[in-house]
């Protein structure tokens, strides 16, 4: 005979991990089952402290839940921002190449819509992955209810050695203080493109695509103090 059980109280868009045991009678119990997890709904807004390290998804899945992506790249293979992984572990990734620098098209990964926006802090970890020559910078801004982009903030993150970043939003004036912080590939491109290869899945993260990637990892935002 199956037994359910309803969980109440569950936040959105949360990952949690769940055990069971049997009570056979009094002061008897069996071992605990394996450990499972399961992850909510989206709901209306993200609750914070939120937290992401990308490990709960798999190599090529598009980002992770409760978040949407923009590409309008015409290159066929370019389907980036997705989800990669190495021997270190996984990663939110973007890519531009030699065809998206003659046309470029913005890449934008949008997290779940948050309330309070102007008293949050957001703190990443993300690294440039380009060789001589080569340059590429991400932005941090908020959609509004409008789907109007406001930039936050411009960086500039360091080749192949994640750095951590800090951005605050107290600059934010969008309409009820709610919105979408997003990360969206810098709109400009500087290298020698005789040397550019391909951004495809069968190149990522190998260091030598000859192509500009950025990785993302350990997203965590807290709000500010």
């Amino acid at each position: 005979e199956s037994i359910s059980m309803e969980l109440t109280g569950l936040l959105p868009n949360t990952l949690y991990y769940v055990q069971v045991r049997a009570k056979a009678g009094e002061g008897e119990y069996s071992e605990w089952s394996q450990m499972n997890m399961f992850r909510t709904g989206c709901g209306e807004y993200q609750p914070v402290p939120y937290y992401e390290d990308f490990e709960s998804y798999s190599y090529g899945d598009e980002v992770p839940q409760c978040w949407e992506k923009i590409n309008e790249s015409t290159y066929e293979y370019n389907d980036f921002p997705y989800i990669t992984s190495d021997d270190n572990g996984n990663y939110l990734v973007f890519c531009m190449n030699r065809r998206d620098y003659f046309d470029y098209q913005p890449q934008t990964a949008i997290l779940p819509k948050m309330e309070n926006i102007s008293n949050l802090q957001l703190r990443f970890d993300a690294k440039d992955d380009y060789q001589s020559g080569y340059a590429g910078h991400i932005i941090v801004g908020v959609i509004d209810d409008d789907e109007v982009f406001h930039q936050i903030v411009d960086l500039d993150p360091e080749n192949y050695v994640f750095s951590s970043h800090i951005v605050t939003f107290e600059d934010y004036n969008g309409a009820g203080n709610t919105g979408k912080i997003a990360f969206r590939l810098g709109d400009y491109f500087y290298a020698p493109l005789a040397n550019m290869g391909r951004c495809t899945r069968q190149y990522v993260p190998h260091s030598r695509c000859f192509a500009f990637f950025l990785f993302f990892h350990t997203i965590i935002f807290i709000p500010r103090i």
